[in-house]
């Protein structure tokens, strides 16, 4: 039991140590949460309009920097950017359909990862957005590129066990595996693949609707899947990529 809590210790303090980048949230109908003075303050100026999913960051100071739907980019002005206004490919009713992580290296720009409504053929995409231009409202530079076809709705982001790269985690339908893309100063490199879990699109299109979440502290990775129904737990090798040991969690319907 000591071990146990001090595990979750660690996670909760690794958790603290982040800086102020998730301080600024908006989402559903121009709705929007401030943490930067500790306490949440209510925003209703938020130009997002939708019933599912988003995103938000801000820079290290918790200035929000932009959020978006996964389709729409709107910037601290709460206007769209140029090159984002309607042009990324994420769902407007996918669950996940936009998730933000810096591009390793390049201080000011950021990966926006896409995933489209379930069963859609558009597939996994990134844009890059680049807060240097625009006067310092950032624009899109690299618009959906594409990293596979076949996902279901659910990403997350893990942070690499050496503090500096990252984890991309998605799903691929149809199958019983899991990808997981190294975001390096390389860039996005080609996935590594781990068959585990359940088989996930054996029922119809409602099977590629859920969430995928990890852990504060990387060692996790659940997957909330609607359609069947259940919660796949595994376990995540956050400096290999590898997702293992996976126990599937009943659920009542909806998960």
């Amino acid at each position: 039991m000591k071990k146990y809590f001090t595990a979750i210790g660690i996670c909760l303090a690794l958790s603290a140590g982040a800086q102020n980048e998730f301080n600024t949230w908006y989402f559903g109908f121009g709705a929007g949460l401030d943490f930067n003075g500790g306490a949440p303050v209510v925003l209703t100026n938020g130009a997002i309009s939708t019933y599912e999913g988003s995103a938000s960051i801000s820079d290290a100071s918790g200035l929000l920097q932009f959020y978006t739907d996964g389709i729409t980019v709107w910037n601290r002005n709460h206007l769209p950017m140029p090159n984002g206004n309607f042009n990324l490919l994420g769902g407007s009713s996918s669950s996940q359909s936009a998730n933000i992580l810096p591009v390793v290296g390049s201080p000011g720009q950021y990966y926006i990862v896409t995933t489209p409504n379930s069963g859609a053929n558009s597939g996994f995409h990134y844009s890059i957005v680049d807060m240097t231009l625009q006067g310092g409202l950032g624009d899109v530079t690299a618009l959906n590129v594409w990293l596979m076809d076949s996902v279901v709705e659910g990403n997350t982001v893990v942070q690499h066990a050496n503090g500096i790269d990252y984890w991309i985690v998605t799903h691929k339908f149809g199958t019983s595996d899991y990808y997981s893309f190294l975001v390096n100063a390389g860039g996005i490199q080609p996935p590594v693949v781990s068959t585990t879990g359940n088989f996930i699109g054996a029922l119809d299109l409602y099977d590629a609707i859920g969430y995928i979440k990890a852990s504060p502290c990387g060692n996790k990775i659940v997957y909330a899947n609607t359609g069947g129904n259940f919660f796949d737990l595994s376990d995540f090798n956050n400096s290999t990529g590898v997702l293992s040991n996976t126990i599937t969690l009943p659920s009542s319907p909806g998960a």
